[in-house]
Order: structure tokens, then sequence, then C-alpha cells
């Protein structure tokens, strides 16, 4: 009850001007309704992709919390680790779990200064999938540091360029009110979940945890494919920044207040 009061909670001033434009047309946009307001995201490819690419970043993530364990089990029937499995890989999960905070925070504080969303979701998507093979790797000749390492600045990455199709999302459909898309971005990890975590699954019982991992570094290799398609329009940022003709601020006493 309290996020919901928090995030719908709105200051009685517009705090930009994209806000304040957002505003005047949010009555309109609301005659449209849940349906045409949701069909008009979902023939938006831009839109289309990038909840596709937040929903398989998150999956994807996921799948070594909860796969972890299971894996080292396997380096320590083959010999290949001497350390209680369980241990090893609460280990490795912790070192997962620093990693997003570390992304998030790097990856706010540059998008504060740097609006160059598509260049940071490119390096994002780079970073996820060269660290994911690289685990891969790790994994395959039983090198701890490599896993540590490469466990680290994958959950870097993949929490990063969560961040970044976010803020493309919103931006890029402007003024559809954000509650209203991220929504519909965390609709969508639902069925990308169950397909994701099943094959893995299925991987896992049939060919072993090497498969799983090659299987992770294809759909990681497939996002930073995809990221590298999209083209978003910053529309809110471009309407902050957007000069009002003088005429238009005499004739708004609550946006001259803004300005001044």
């Amino acid at each position: 009850m309290f996020f919901v009061i928090f995030v719908t909670d709105v200051p009685p001033t517009p705090p930009t001007k994209a806000q304040h434009m957002k505003s005047i047309q949010k009555e309109e946009k609301q005659r449209l309704g849940f349906i045409q307001t949701s069909k008009q995201l979902f023939f938006d490819k831009t839109f289309l992709l990038a909840c596709i690419l937040f929903g398989i970043t998150t999956q994807l993530v996921t799948l070594k919390y909860i796969m972890m364990s299971e894996m080292m089990r396997e380096l320590v029937e083959n010999d290949l680790l001497s350390i209680n499995a369980d241990r090893f890989g609460g280990y490795l999960l912790g070192v997962y779990a620093v990693g997003p905070v570390v992304g998030i925070l790097v990856t706010g504080k540059i998008m504060d200064f740097n609006k160059h969303y598509y260049i940071l979701s490119n390096f994002a998507s780079v970073l996820t999938f060269a660290s994911t093979l690289v685990f891969a790797l790790g994994f395959r000749s039983a090198n701890l540091p490599t896993l540590f390492l490469s466990n680290f600045f994958s959950s870097f990455g993949s929490k990063a360029l969560m961040v970044v199709f976010y803020e493309i999302a919103t931006q890029h459909t402007y003024p559809v009110d954000e509650i209203f898309v991220s929504t519909w971005l965390t609709v969508v990890l639902g069925p990308l979940g169950i397909f994701i975590g099943e094959i893995s699954r299925v991987l896992f019982n049939s060919f072993g945890s090497l498969s799983v991992l090659i299987f992770q570094s294809v759909f990681a290799f497939a996002c930073a494919v995809m990221t590298a398609l999209i083209s978003p329009e910053p529309s809110r940022l471009a309407t902050s920044e957007r000069k009002i003709p003088e005429c238009e601020v005499e004739n708004n006493d609550e946006l001259l207040s803004l300005l001044q």
C-alpha cells in the first residue's frame, strides 16, 4: 500500500516542462482507454523490443539464483571442485548480489549526467554477454577467480541494462503514464520466465550445467544484437529541453513560476 501511494503521488506543481505538458494531455490520453493505449504501445516496435529485452535480461539473472548450487554440485561430483557445492554456490550468489547494487548506482549516476541511453544500453548488453560467456568458460575449466569476476560483471551489466531499458521505454512512450508502461514491462516477464526456466531445466536434466550456461550466453548475445537494433526517441527529454514560445509562457502562470 505504501509503494502504491508513493509511486502514484505527484507534486501539486509539475517539476519539469515534460511533466507539465503531460498533465495537460493526461485527460485526453485517459479517454483512449486501456485497450487502445495498450494497442498503441505494442504496435510500437521499439517498445515491444524493449519489453522483450527487459524480460530476457531479468530472467537470465533468475537462472543463476535458481540453479547455482546444482551447477556447482556437478563440478564437485566430477572432482573439479573440492569445496562444499552449496557453500561455494552461496559465495557466488553473494558476489552476484553485490553486482546489481553497484550496477544500479553507477548507471543512475551516469544517466544523470549523460543522456545517451542508446550508447549505455549497447555497452551494458555487450558487457553482459561477454561476462556471461566468460562465466561459462570459467565453469568449463573450474577456474574459481574467473567464476567470481565474471559473475560480478554479469550481474553488474544485466542490472544496468534493466535500468536503461526502463528509461528507454518510458522516454520513448511519453506522454503515456510511466506506471502503465512499467506494468506492461513486468507483465511480459511472466511468459518469458516460464519459457526460459523450463528450457533451462530440460537442458540441465539432459545435457548438464554447461548446456544451461551456453543457452544463457546465446540469449545474452541475442540481447546484444536486439539492443543494437532498437531506435528509441527520448520524447520526454526532448519536451523538457524544448523552448516554449514567450506568449505561451505568459498565458500560463503555473509554468511561468516553474521556469522562474
